[in-house]
């Protein structure tokens, strides 16, 4: 039944509610299986190099891509695209791109975390600033969380911590 997409639509379909007025105990999952089987794709970006993270922002106009090219060629980048326009901006490149990111609050700030354990906060009209903290334990950042508050910033590291800010 592999890559049988007829056969996924059935099997989604048995879990469906019998009538409106039935339970729907359907969950993210259920919904995002539906959608991937339907074929309801946007769009297709087509980065350089492979995908290490990739973050929408809240207002869903900004897309940024992390990528790697070979490990020998030393190759990587941050790319910020437009979704109105599917247009990218390499914001730096980097044998190490972050491999994680988060865009803050109303999406005019953009966290990375870093291979070297260090935090970038990406700003600006067209997030040409960037400033660095860290790195912090020498080891890296493998997820960022930004609370939508704006007041706490989390980072959690390779080697097992967990890092909070105010």
């Amino acid at each position: 039944d592999e890559g049988n997409i007829d056969r996924a639509m059935q099997l989604l379909a048995g879990h469906a509610p019998e009538s409106k007025e039935s339970n729907d105990y359907r969950g993210f999952e259920w919904h995002l299986l539906h959608q991937l089987c339907r074929g309801d794709e946007l769009d297709t970006l087509r980065p350089r190099h492979r995908v290490n993270a990739i973050a929408v922002s809240p207002k869903g106009d900004l897309l940024a891509v992390s990528s790697t090219g070979p490990p020998q060629a030393g190759e990587g980048e941050l790319t910020l695209y437009s979704l109105a326009t599917d247009e990218g901006r390499v914001l730096k490149q980097t044998p190490n791109p972050p491999p994680c990111l988060t865009f803050v609050q109303d999406g005019g700030l953009l966290l990375a975390g870093n291979a070297d354990g260090s935090l970038s906060f990406w700003s600006g009209a067209d997030f040409e600033n960037e400033t660095r903290y860290g790195p912090r334990y020498g080891t890296a950042v493998q997820a960022v969380a930004y609370s939508s508050s704006g007041d706490l910033v989390a980072a959690g590291y390779g080697d097992g911590k967990l890092t909070l800010w105010r």
